[in-house]
């Protein structure tokens, strides 16, 4: 039973990341959704089945099986990135860049969790994956996705170095002010315009 739910999570995680049919106006997210919807319906009771059975997957095998399909998306992006010599291309299955890159970002927690696994096997699958994605992460050039990945880092350190918190969070400090003035410089224009949206937002919501 453990096995078949093992499977079945990895059918549903990847089917929820990467279903694309042009049978929908919206190629992209909406099979994604109704993937998710009826496939986790089913999943649940599966689940559900293993817990009163007591042969529930163990949290290392769904977070092995997340970073693996974040991968495969990693590597597709990666391959559209070359294939087209534009950034811009780097979607995988979805519909921009940003979906890539969250789901990357997302998957970063679950990479560290399985990197700490006893089998040597699944901790070296574990860091090669999330070399993979942080690579992906950079390349995608998201502002957002890359300053989620420093502060995600960042507590992971701190909670496995407790005695250097003081130190950690320095660096973390100066790396991130660097590294905002950098993204900034980057993407200049994109950067100016989300200012002038939050400096509106602001001046209408002080009124």
């Amino acid at each position: 039973m453990r096995i078949l739910a093992i499977l079945y999570f990895t059918m549903w995680f990847g089917g929820t990341i990467g279903m694309v049919s042009n049978l929908f106006i919206d190629p992209e997210s909406t099979p994604k959704w109704y993937f998710a919807y009826y496939w986790g319906i089913i999943g649940l009771i599966i689940l559900l089945s293993c817990i009163i059975k007591n042969k529930k997957p163990h949290f290392t095998d769904i977070s092995l099986i997340i970073t693996l399909c974040a991968t495969s998306q990693a590597l597709y992006g990666c391959y559209q990135g070359l294939l087209y010599h534009n950034v811009l291309n780097m979607y995988a299955n979805f519909d921009n860049v940003a979906g890539l890159s969250s789901l990357l970002v997302f998957s970063l927690p679950f990479g560290f969790y399985s990197s700490r696994s006893t089998n040597s096997t699944i901790r070296y699958i574990s860091w090669v994956s999330l070399a993979i994605n942080t690579m992906c992460i950079i390349l995608t050039t998201s502002r957002a996705a890359i300053i989620s990945g420093l502060i995600i880092a960042f507590f992971i350190l701190i909670n496995k170095l407790k005695s250097k918190r003081l130190i950690i969070t320095g660096i973390f400090i100066s790396l991130l002010i660097a590294i905002s003035f950098s993204l900034y410089s980057l993407k200049k224009d994109s950067a100016d315009g989300r200012v002038l949206i939050w400096t509106c937002t602001c001046n209408i919501i002080s009124k």
